[in-house]
């Protein structure tokens, strides 16, 4: 038979007629056993020996490049509304659902845990599973949505039947998650010099620090600026694993749970912003904000002057770096007025619309009215 055996039907080929064209070219290849369902069980069978000749008959008449694919795999379908398979010496009809042919997707069970839905790409042959501790036919198959390739015994798949919104869903949540790595990623807390511009992904210990704190004085988990200057302030301690924060309430677990879900989904990566604009009053950069705050702690100092943030920029950046890396303080050892004081030589103005960056900007000769509040 002159041409070459088709992988793939032509762009736009009628998706119901699918395994129809696989079987076809399967048998083309001297292909006649396939992976079946069957009474709850997984068997691999044979088809009967009537539809394979009928197929290989064809292959004799008709050159491959002259068949009309479409015309050919509704035919079959037509006359063979189920598929015979040899089984327990003699003939059983199977429904084509229940035929896994290649590119088909399971869901299937994976050794560390996860459920995946794979692409089925070829019969790698029998071999020992270490899980049911016997022989079992293997299959190789790529993981949706990914390069990775897979060999699982037949026994790892948990269905063979997969709607359009299963299959949805599951891109869906794969973008999720890709999404959330690299948010997680952007939130990685930022070390001295640099500013911490994006909402920062934090332990759970010190998760339940930043908990407790909004509770202590009333800030909501939303983008506003109490609770970005909580957030701001809680970084410059250092993670706070080391500590032992007060144990929640019985009352405060499920809203604890929700408030960390939240926010490790919609906060995390993003870059920290609010409608509160922030405009620099002082000679204060915001890369030392953090180290001056902390410093005016230690020496509780709770009413900086200008003075102040003079002496202090008159160090040396040998000093700053020095100083960031002594910072690891204990949260609820710090005065309620750590978290509640002002910013020094910050002027805040309420926006109406649409939230702003949490950066610092040059204080202007005068301020727009009509985009204030």
């Amino acid at each position: 038979m002159d041409g070459i055996i088709p992988t793939n039907p032509s762009v736009g080929f009628p998706i119901r007629l699918l395994s129809v064209f696989f079987l076809i070219t399967a048998i083309f290849r001297n292909n006649a056993a396939f992976l079946v369902f069957f009474n709850e069980r997984r068997e691999w069978l044979i088809l009967d020996q009537r539809l394979v000749d009928a197929v290989r008959e064809l292959q004799l008449q008709i050159p491959i490049d002259q068949i009309d694919w479409q015309r050919l795999c509704q035919h079959f379908l037509t006359n063979f509304t189920t598929l015979p398979f040899y089984l327990n010496q003699g003939i059983q009809e199977i429904e084509w659902c229940n035929v896994i042919f290649l590119k088909r997707n399971l869901r299937i069970d994976l050794k560390d845990g996860r459920q995946v839905i794979a692409k089925y790409i070829e019969n790698f042959g029998e071999m020992w599973c270490e899980h049911t501790k016997k022989n079992e036919h293997h299959i190789r198959c790529q993981i949706r949505g990914t390069d990775e390739v897979v060999i699982i015994p037949i026994s790892a798949i948990l269905t063979h039947i997969l709607s359009n919104n299963d299959l949805y869903q599951y891109d869906e949540n794969l973008a999720s998650e890709a999404c959330k790595a690299k948010m997680r990623k952007r939130g990685e807390i930022v070390s001295f010099p640099q500013i911490q511009r994006n909402y920062p992904i934090f332990s759970e210990v010190s998760m339940k620090v930043l908990f407790l704190l909004c509770k202590r004085f009333g800030i909501a988990l939303e983008f506003t600026y109490r609770f970005n200057l909580i957030v701001r302030r809680l970084v410059c301690l250092g993670d706070q694993s080391i500590y032992s924060p007060p144990e929640l309430a019985e009352e405060d677990q499920e809203a604890f749970m929700a408030f960390m879900e939240r926010y490790m989904n919609q906060f995390v990566g993003r870059v920290i912003v609010s409608n509160t604009i922030r405009f620099q009053q002082s000679n204060l950069p915001d890369k030392l904000r953090g180290l001056f705050e902390i410093y005016c702690h230690r020496s509780q100092n709770y009413s900086p002057t200008q003075a102040d943030v003079d002496s202090f920029l008159s160090k040396s950046d040998e000093f700053f770096v020095k100083f960031a890396v002594t910072i690891l303080e204990n949260a609820f050892a710090l005065p309620d007025t750590y978290w509640t004081q002002p910013e020094v030589g910050v002027l805040t103005k309420q926006k109406k619309n649409y939230p702003m960056c949490h950066f610092l900007f040059p204080m202007p000769k005068d301020f727009p009215k009509d985009i204030f509040e």
